[in-house]
């Protein structure tokens, strides 16, 4: 099984690497998110984490120029997905996908996260991580906002990168040396902090400055670990019931209520998504495909709840 999972990690992340090397090249930034970026920065061995794509982040204004350049990689695109592109190396390996995100769910925006993105000791200057709150959100949000529950595999993650913060340098955003002092009041005398203490004060920040109470605070629970200045009040102590009923327990219809109770703009973009949306998802992008939009979605949560 290790095997397996070291094999097919290989395969995948060649596949990212050269991606970002590509866009690098093209002055195009590329993130790693999820199980990339864990195993980017040594959180996870090759063989303890297993993946079954690559999920990078982009800005949104290059979203054409990547895409055009996965498809140059050989790539195709993924039938029924807005955002994935699938390529098989040969008939006896698994096929290599990689995800494209220009947004995430959990971000009123990414301009910070592209910011706070680093390159890992001893990785090549185009290879790009989130900064460690930043990828510790991602995890945390992602299963919740997207899949409707947590997740074993979530709180693995999440507890893994916990165990490496307490012994391992935090990043900070890069300034000029020795002249920016963190949100801890210390000096950062070279660009990077190390503690369990102000990983927290900078996860606070973040979950704050994007609504994330009700979310993050129900998790961090779930991870014993009790956090008073995330706990929600008033309206978001309303929300946060929602997602704490939904760590453990999945359903379709949640797949689509969490994300529109953090975010209630996003009932909008799922009713009438994008053009682009329509063609990569249903094959083109016709007057009827956005007129039986809200069906679909009636069918995607009722049927499969059944």
């Amino acid at each position: 099984m290790k095997n397996d999972v070291l094999s097919r990690n290989i395969l995948l992340m060649d596949a990212a690497r050269v991606l970002a090397e590509e866009c690098f090249n093209r002055g195009i930034p590329v993130v790693f998110l999820k199980g990339a970026a864990l195993l980017e920065l040594g959180i996870f061995k090759f063989p303890e984490r297993e993946m079954t794509d690559i999920d990078v982040l982009i800005r949104k204004h290059e979203r054409h120029a990547v895409e055009k350049t996965v498809l140059s990689m050989g790539f195709r695109e993924m039938e029924n997905s807005s955002s994935a592109f699938v390529k098989t190396e040969n008939p006896f390996s698994p096929p290599v996908i990689i995800d494209v995100h220009a947004d995430l769910r959990h971000l009123k925006n990414t301009d910070d996260f592209f910011k706070e993105a680093f390159s890992p000791d001893n990785a090549l200057s185009h290879i790009l991580v989130p900064s460690t709150e930043d990828l510790f959100l991602h995890l945390a949000c992602h299963p919740l906002l997207h899949h409707g529950h947590l997740g074993d595999k979530a709180v693995r993650d999440a507890k893994k990168v916990l165990e490496w913060v307490s012994v391992n340098p935090v990043r900070n955003p890069p300034c000029p040396l020795g002249t920016a002092t963190a949100a801890s009041g210390r000096l950062i005398s070279n660009g990077v902090k190390g503690n369990l203490k102000f990983f927290m004060e900078q996860l606070v920040s973040k979950a704050e400055k994007h609504r994330l109470k009700p979310v993050v605070y129900p998790i961090l629970q779930e991870l014993s670990l009790d956090v008073p200045e995330l706990k929600p009040g008033g309206f978001e102590a309303a929300k946060e019931r929602f997602f704490r009923n939904a760590l453990h327990k999945h359903s379709a219809f949640m797949e689509y209520l969490l994300p529109v109770i953090l975010r209630p703009a996003l009932a909008l973009k799922y009713l009438f998504p994008e053009k682009e949306f329509l063609r990569k998802r249903y094959g083109r992008q016709s007057a009827w495909n956005v007129l039986i939009r809200p069906f679909q979605l009636l069918k995607n949560i009722f049927i499969r709840n059944l």
